[in-house]
């Protein structure tokens, strides 16, 4: 049977409402059953998909869940099964919010769900400003500017929210320096010890995941995972890739920085982490990961049409 595969960065949300992971590849929409571990194809994709397919994040507050594309922003309803695609909003200039082309790359570079005002929370590549976004109004707001420490800072990566603090925390591309911005005045502060995995001359090459209680961030070059402690405002709770790793997560001989992982998912109900859709494979794994006692699961595919 045709597999989910091959999604991309952050592609996929977990709607704690329906108890559904909804995850994206560039061809159809599916939804993992956390409670019978099993995979629904629920609708293939046309092809001005390709102009939303982006990052995934669960809206609370209105029960949907939202693609940050490219050139578009699309909703998915569970109840209904079905998206709804929407436009950025222009400048004075005539230019979108958000746009990926060989002159104009200003993609938006992470996304994040903010409890207190329910709203969604984003930043652009290039012009490291924070905006959040009503999901049932279709509005933007822009939130603040975050600085960035060296010239050669060329994105902005939104990591996650960090509730014990109420904070985002935002990393620039090349200095590594970590961010933590109130969401409600875009006051910055800094925080002496480094992003793992960083500088990334190239861009960012990882996936990240927002828990309950603070983000996850795989980091391809590190090839680790991390979490921020807002007890030590450090990164620290890394569990670095070795021979605990599952095969298919481990690096092999020829590949020294070990492999990406499409998409990573806290599962609120069983308590554990879902590691999905791993590049690289004609068929992709699942697996979770019991951050208490560092144990991998797999889980085989069982999938339903």
């Amino acid at each position: 049977p045709i597999v989910p595969y091959e999604s991309g960065w952050l592609a996929a949300a977990f709607d704690q409402h329906a108890g559904l992971v909804i995850y994206h590849d560039s061809e159809r929409t599916w939804a993992f059953d956390v409670c019978t571990n099993t995979w629904t194809r629920l609708q293939d994709h046309p092809e001005t998909s390709l102009l939303w397919s982006g990052a995934l994040v669960y809206d609370i507050d209105s029960d949907m869940t939202v693609s940050f594309g490219w050139e578009k922003v699309a909703v998915f309803d569970a109840d209904t099964n079905s998206w709804t695609e929407r436009d950025y909003p222009t400048d004075n200039a005539g230019r979108p919010l958000a746009s990926v082309s060989e002159t104009d790359w200003r993609p938006i570079s992470g996304v994040a769900y903010d409890p207190v005002s329910g709203l969604i929370v984003a930043t652009t590549a290039q012009d490291r400003i924070l905006r959040s976004y009503d999901v049932e109004t279709n509005t933007w707001t822009e939130i603040g500017v975050v600085p960035t420490p060296s010239e050669q800072d060329s994105s902005l990566n939104l990591l996650g929210y960090l509730p014990a603090l109420d904070r985002f925390i935002v990393t620039p591309n090349v200095s590594g320096m970590t961010f933590l911005v109130d969401p409600r005045t875009g006051t910055t502060s800094v925080i002496s010890t480094s992003s793992p995995g960083y500088p990334l001359y190239t861009g960012f090459r990882g996936t990240i995941w927002q828990t309950s209680d603070s983000p996850i961030v795989d980091y391809y070059r590190s090839c680790s995972l991390c979490e921020f402690s807002a007890q030590s405002l450090a990164w620290d709770n890394c569990y670095t890739r070795d021979d605990n790793f599952p095969p298919s997560l481990a690096a092999t001989s020829s590949e020294s920085r070990g492999r990406v992982i499409d998409a990573i998912v806290e599962d609120t109900i069983n308590d554990r982490l879902l590691f999905i859709g791993f590049h690289g494979y004609s068929k992709p794994d699942t697996w979770s990961f019991d951050q208490t006692t560092n144990e991998w699961t797999p889980i085989p595919f069982a999938i339903t049409d």
